[in-house]
């Protein structure tokens, strides 16, 4: 959302606002540019105050003299950060409970970086070094909703929690622990399959107000489909793009995605998931800059590129990432060292690493099923309309798909084309020097003769995401240790 560079010795000095870009004497803050984004400045008894949101800043006229952080905190209608400039001495940046863009931080040369992206964080550095812990756990769990990251001081602030940073340090405060909600029973004639769709639609309809061109990310599964049919209440012109699996499944997901794009007439584009290899991108520019990123990157990023080409308008893309969790026994899920937060992290991680992906684009990234509104309202209901992903599935009948939609052959993933991908990498040529290795972060040798036995009789699920998170660590370790 933004791209910030402070030194301590310019925040008493006068905002100059141009287009999407404050100067503050030699300090900067860029805006992201998109027309989804809303943001303004203003003036308090003691300071400065900017809004970068979804929607414009909710709590102006409410707190013009005294700007309380805490009521942004709260607020879940939209995405949103807010950095207050306190005289020359404290600098407070908070996110809204809504959110779906990474935000890092980090210090050094007499500066603080604050950005979206990752390398703009590690470049404040005075020297970019491995953290040895967190590297490992990325090795092992993949990506988690964590404070530090991999490298030593960059840390991540996560939806509704607050940061305040002074000349010497930084302090993190937490989302508070959120209200628990518990199933309820449906009252005689409730229908819940039909506000479960208004809720997402609800959750992007001003996204929707603002868009130039919206595409949905459509598979073909539960829940993008929902996403696609929460989407056409709102009736407007929707595109829609897909990754297409090799072989019958691909025919099978092929088939299941044209029902959703009869139902909901979208304009479609796809490209093949086998045309491009996952281990094999990771060498290629710009594929080791951040951590946090999605496993089928080049895939995604052709697909986009290809869209543009025949939407260049297009400025929002709406995403299914969330709707698993929406119906877990235990929706707030998170290892024992991870951030709080209201939702399982597992759904926060994949929309922030899609908001990657789509941010460095120039594409506003929307993920509906994340929003609080609808991961309450599936928390509150009856655990038989959870159970086997019953509230998609009835929504999903009720819009109007077949049973072979919802009961298929075959299971789509993307297991084939990992599995191509990694039995046609020379794993051991790619780790022959490796930063991981020099910096004794973890024990490549025994993983490598794993991956040449997999070569033969086939790579499992788990070897091929450990080999993953190898090959990415070691891309972005090369790339700035």
């Amino acid at each position: 959302m933004l791209t910030a560079n402070l030194s301590f010795e310019d925040l008493g000095a006068n905002w100059d606002v141009s287009d999407t870009t404050i100067q503050i004497g030699e300090s900067k803050i860029e805006i992201f540019k998109s027309s989804q984004l809303s943001w303004s400045t203003r003036r308090f008894d003691g300071g400065q105050l900017l809004w970068i949101g979804e929607i414009a800043d909710p709590f102006e006229a409410a707190d013009a003299a005294n700007p309380s952080s805490d009521l942004y905190r709260d607020f879940d209608a939209a995405e949103g950060i807010c950095l207050i400039v306190h005289g020359d001495d404290r600098v407070e940046l908070v996110r809204t409970c809504a959110g779906n863009c990474p935000i890092y931080l980090a210090r050094g040369r007499g500066r603080v970086a604050i950005s979206w992206r990752f390398e703009d964080a590690v470049a404040v550095l005075d020297r970019a070094e491995p953290d040895i812990l967190m590297c490992q756990r990325y090795i092992e769990d993949g990506m988690n909703q964590v404070r530090d990251q991999i490298i030593s001081g960059v840390q991540m602030l996560w939806p509704a929690e607050r940061a305040i940073i002074g000349q010497s340090s930084t302090e993190f405060e937490q989302m508070p622990s959120p209200q628990a909600l518990l199933p309820a029973q449906f009252a005689d004639g409730a229908v819940a399959t039909g506000e479960f769709l208004r809720l997402i639609a609800e959750a992007m309809s001003e996204n929707f107000a603002r868009a130039n061109g919206a595409l949905v990310e459509l598979s073909g599964g539960l829940d993008s489909s929902c996403v696609a049919f929460a989407a056409a209440l709102l009736e407007r012109p929707t595109s829609s793009c897909g990754v297409i699996h090799t072989g019958p499944v691909g025919v099978q997901q092929t088939s299941r995605r044209n029902e959703i794009i009869e139902l909901c007439r979208l304009r479609d584009f796809t490209y093949p998931a086998a045309k491009d290899l996952t281990y094999q991108s990771l060498g290629l520019p710009g594929f080791g800059i951040t951590p946090f990123d999605e496993m089928y990157r080049l895939q995604c990023s052709n697909l986009l590129e290809r869209v543009r080409a025949e939407i260049p308008e297009l400025d929002l893309v709406l995403t299914g990432m969330g709707g698993d969790e929406l119906v877990k026994d235990y929706t707030l899920h998170r290892t024992d060292y991870e951030v709080a937060g209201y939702t399982s992290s597992s759904a926060v991680v994949a929309a922030a690493c899609r908001s990657d992906l789509f941010m460095r684009l120039g594409l506003w990234p929307k993920s509906p099923l994340i929003s609080r509104p609808v991961v309450d309202f599936c928390r509150a209901l009856p655990k038989k309309i959870r159970e086997d992903r019953q509230i998609h599935k009835l929504a999903l009948v009720r819009s109007g798909v077949s049973d072979a939609f919802l009961f298929p052959r075959y299971y789509e993933h993307f297991g084939y084309v990992s599995d191509l991908s990694a039995r046609s990498f020379d794993f051991d040529d790619y780790f022959s020097t490796s930063a991981i290795h020099d910096w004794r972060i973890y024990d490549i040798d025994t993983v490598l003769e794993q991956a040449r036995e997999a070569t033969l009789y086939g790579f499992t699920p788990e070897l091929r995401t450990t080999l993953f998170f190898l090959c990415k660590l070691e891309a972005v370790l090369r790339s700035y240790v």
